[in-house]
């Protein structure tokens, strides 16, 4: 048990430390010269941070059986993260291409040109309602998702994990109309 939080802890700071001194959940676009923060980066950065952590949880709690492995709940939230992070990847590539010339202020959601959080839920105007609702339903089933660790790694029910794509696809396609 003393081992599994001590590698928890581990794991959140080693995953905090890279998070804030490289450039790993950055869009690799420049806005007026600053990065700005992805949302879909951040949000597979957390789930993977969630899922590991909660499985060193249950593996040092249900030592020496061992756990049941990640679950099907876990693999769900990591490819449905994963293909966010993706997809979002391939607009903003694509508008890059045949944009070029594009105004800043339409290619990515810096907020006057500083490299900031509230760029995750921003885009050109103080709060986006497709960033905002992605990422509370993001929020909202990490919460859920955590308080329902036991003795093996949580299932989620199947209506939240439609919930979370339809948040994604609307987030995705509101961000390729931008």
């Amino acid at each position: 048990m003393y081992l599994a939080v001590i590698v928890i802890f581990l794991a959140s700071m080693l995953m905090l430390v890279v998070m804030l001194t490289t450039d790993i959940l950055l869009d690799p676009n420049i806005v007026g010269g600053v990065k700005s923060y992805s949302l879909a980066k951040t949000q597979l950065a957390i789930w993977i941070l969630i899922v590991f952590c909660s499985w060193v949880y249950v593996l040092g709690n249900t030592l020496p059986g061992g756990s049941d492995g990640v679950g099907r709940t876990s693999l769900l939230l990591l490819g449905i993260s994963s293909s966010v992070t993706l997809i979002g990847r391939v607009i903003d590539r694509t508008e890059m291409q045949n944009f070029p010339k594009r105004d800043e202020k339409h290619r990515h959601r810096d907020i006057a040109g500083q490299r900031s959080w509230k760029n995750i839920i921003a885009y050109a105007k103080p709060i986006g309602f497709p960033r905002l609702q992605y990422v509370a339903v993001n929020l909202w089933l990490a919460i859920e998702f955590i308080y329902a660790i036991s003795g093996k790694m949580p299932e989620l029910d199947c209506n939240r994990l439609i919930l979370l794509c339809v948040s994604s696809i609307y987030y995705l396609g509101v961000k390729r109309k931008k």
